[in-house]
């Protein structure tokens, strides 16, 4: 996944970043965090490295050792926004729906212009 955003980010610098992962998944896009903060992304183009922010990292329902090992703690300092939803039996529907939209919307999912998902 971070060699697919680093691409991205290469063609086009302005680009936000928005990481989503549900359950486990949430694991993953905070190590894709974590890695692009430590290793950046590596420009052929122009022959040079950057450190891209993540405008936003959505973690849905993560996977209870996340939530334990203290998630919010462990969030690099190049992301600029981080939501965590827990669903309970109630939320379930709801959070089906979030999930489709930020799946299916792109572009329109509140001014985001690339998300990464990872279920």
């Amino acid at each position: 996944m971070k060699k697919k955003i680093c691409e991205d980010f290469c063609k086009d610098h302005s680009i936000q970043i928005n990481l989503v992962g549900w359950s486990r998944g949430v694991v993953i896009v905070m190590e894709v965090a974590e890695e692009l903060e430590d290793d950046g992304c590596c420009c052929k183009k122009d022959k040079k490295k950057y450190y891209p922010t993540v405008n936003w990292m959505g973690l849905f329902d993560a996977v209870d050792m996340t939530v334990t090992w203290g998630w919010a703690n462990n969030i690099t300092s190049n992301v600029k926004n981080a939501s965590h939803i827990k669903k309970s039996k109630k939320q379930k529907a709801a959070l089906s729906w979030m999930i489709d939209q930020v799946k299916n919307a792109g572009v329109q999912m509140r001014g985001m212009r690339k998300s990464y998902y990872v279920k």
